[in-house]
């Protein structure tokens, strides 16, 4: 064990755990010895292990809501991640208590694109989570229920492999389908739009109508795609009176003032905000965004 130093506070409050060796075919992603597999990173490059703890890079402000949710924990801790990919954010969770609070925790992850679900599941038993602990949907989180098409490879000429794209999203109203039925990807049907992009369906879920049945949800952690001023629209009665932090990932401008004009209003409080596509100031220096990030507090819950 050794102290994190120059960093956000919260890091001295988890020291680095080293964990040894890996095994082939795995990586070890940051520095709590969580092992992923290295097909869901792309092509092999060599990839730098974090030491101390993560750079102050895009991530670095969604690891300090994650360690600040776990920190103030009670006496269990629940945690829902919403666009989860492959599940990093879940599984840092679960270890985060399991080495640190070792309390009895939950997780809810969601994520629709069909591959990595898959790969979801499998990092889930690959860092050995018990099913009992969590909640894994395969579905997009919007504002409305039912069956929607879903982007899962740009036109031609586009970066489609699984591992090297996360950023699958509800299609856009204005789009129509072209043709139908032509391939199949992960079981699915494959429509391709007169855009050139290609779609399958996907069911559609309310965040309200998966919210687990607690008191207090610790930590939401979402990457929608563009859905998340939705998404938060359409639950804020519920998020208000049981989510304690939030931590947004930003895809455009209107969608961030809107974010910051509907949470304060409903008595939340910012304590990070950046912007997409921009370099920001931080504490830590400037710090390229590709998605923004906003960080919210519930003082009725914190």
């Amino acid at each position: 064990m050794q102290s994190i130093l120059e960093h956000h506070p919260v890091f001295h409050r988890f020291p680095v755990y080293r964990s040894g060796p890996v095994d082939a075919g795995y990586v070890m992603d940051d520095f709590l010895g969580i092992k992923t597999r290295s097909e869901f990173l792309g092509p092999p490059v060599e990839r730098p292990v974090h030491e101390l703890c993560p750079p102050p890079n895009e991530e670095y402000f969604e690891w300090i809501n994650l360690l600040e949710s776990v920190a103030a924990a009670g006496d269990k801790y629940t945690m829902m991640e919403l666009g989860a990919g492959y599940g990093r954010w879940a599984v840092r969770a679960a270890r985060l208590v399991r080495l640190y609070r070792q309390i009895p925790f939950h997780l809810v992850a969601v994520e629709a694109e069909p591959r990595h679900f898959k790969w979801l599941e499998q990092h889930m038993r690959d860092n050995e989570i018990d099913p009992c602990e969590q909640r894994l949907l395969q579905a997009a989180v919007s504002d409305k229920r039912g069956e929607m098409l879903f982007y899962i490879a740009r036109p031609e000429g586009g970066d489609n492999e699984a591992a090297e794209w996360y950023g699958q999203a509800l299609t856009k109203s204005y789009e129509v389908v072209g043709k139908a039925g032509q391939t199949s990807y992960e079981g699915h049907e494959v429509l391709e739009l007169k855009s050139g992009w290609q779609t399958i369906r996907t069911e559609c879920v309310l965040l309200k109508d998966i919210m687990p049945d607690v008191d207090r949800i610790d930590f939401i952690d979402m990457d929608l795609q563009a859905e998340e001023l939705k998404v938060v629209a359409s639950a804020i009665d519920v998020l208000d009176s049981k989510a304690v932090r939030l931590h947004i990932g930003t895809h455009e401008r209107a969608i961030e003032d809107g974010l910051k004009e509907l949470l304060t209003a409903h008595r939340w409080e910012c304590t990070m905000d950046y912007k997409c596509l921009e370099t920001n100031v931080t504490p830590w220096g400037p710090v390229n965004f590709i998605d923004g990030a906003q960080s919210w507090v519930n003082p009725r819950l914190a």
